[in-house]
């Protein structure tokens, strides 16, 4: 269940959401070039916390 959460709340769970999946980006991009890297997706979930990313590894094989 939802709890109670006012415009303030909402704004500062979508704004650490959108913070966690630049990390992901800027993590993907610096270590793209690295030998067997799999890179980590992210995707938002609304939870009853509000707006949060979650991240997962990609299962493919990474350059060798």
């Amino acid at each position: 269940m939802l709890r109670d959460m006012d415009g303030m709340d909402w704004m500062g769970s979508a704004m650490r959401a959108a913070q966690a999946q630049l990390e992901t980006a800027t993590h993907n991009l610096a270590n793209v070039a690295s030998d067997g890297f799999r890179r980590i997706r992210s995707s938002l979930a609304l939870t009853g916390e509000g707006l949060v990313a979650r991240e997962s590894v990609d299962t493919a094989q990474g350059g060798i």
